[in-house]
């Protein structure tokens, strides 16, 4: 496990950019096909000089620059209030920094509007939240299946996908239950289903294996590897030491 220091990531970052350049629309008009192909010497996401505080306090990110490369796993560490979920909320396009770059397959998305954003993020990224995140109106299926009417996929398709995921993930038997009715792990593997709907680039996951037994936890583990093998980045907040020792690198804040 190796950490990647911050001066070689920026020198390498400013490599990228010089190769890469700027181009009208962005990843925006690229995200159109989930599947499009990403050149094997860019990374999946690079952060350069990111700041950010809430609301006039200190900054709770300042400086913060990284790599993240195609097929690896990376644990991102630090005590209780050091920024991690903050820090996946930039990365993943949630919010924006004060100062600095997020550049997606090496397209700066700082020059994108708010529904290319959310066009980016609905089609090329997969998010698991601490939380859990779901929509208490909506059954566990409609939750699964949410992003991907946000990509215009077909509801009958999309269905067929979510189904296989729920199955897979154990869930298939409160799929037609509400959040409200099913336990944290439940909610956390089901979360997970809804990362995966797009096959996504990039996943960020909150302390995904935090309200999960030893076995549940494996099962996750194992879907982040198999998207990291498919060519994904996957981002991982987490406390969970067991889960560390199986990360490709270790990133503390």
């Amino acid at each position: 496990m190796t950490r990647r220091a911050g001066a070689n990531a920026a020198q390498t970052g400013a490599g990228h950019r010089a190769r890469s350049g700027v181009t009208s629309g962005g990843p925006a008009l690229r995200a159109a096909s989930a599947n499009a192909a990403n050149p094997a010497n860019v990374p999946v996401l690079e952060a350069v000089g990111l700041r950010f505080a809430y609301e006039r306090a200190s900054p709770i990110i300042d400086g913060f620059t990284a790599l993240f490369e195609p097929g690896e796993l990376v644990a991102l560490t630090g005590p209780s209030g050091r920024g991690k979920s903050t820090l996946l909320y930039l990365l993943g396009l949630l919010v924006r920094p004060l100062a600095g770059q997020v550049l997606f397959e090496g397209e700066p998305t700082g020059i994108l509007n708010d529904a290319q954003r959310a066009r980016l993020r609905a089609t090329r990224l997969g998010f698991v939240f601490q939380d859990a995140a779901l929509d208490p109106t909506r059954s566990i299926l409609d939750n699964v299946v949410e992003t991907s009417l946000y990509r215009g996929v077909d509801r009958r398709r999309s269905l067929t996908r979510a189904r296989a995921l729920v199955e897979r993930f154990g869930v298939e038997r409160r799929a037609e239950s509400r959040p409200g009715q099913i336990s944290g792990g439940q909610a956390q593997r089901i979360a997970l289903c809804r990362a995966l709907m797009n096959d996504p680039r990039l996943i960020l996951a909150d302390e995904p294996t935090g309200n999960l037994d030893r076995e549940s936890a494996a099962i996750v583990l194992g879907a982040f590897r198999e998207r990291a093998e498919a060519g994904a980045c996957v981002l991982i907040a987490t406390h969970d030491l067991a889960l560390v020792s199986q990360c490709d690198r270790e990133l503390a804040l």
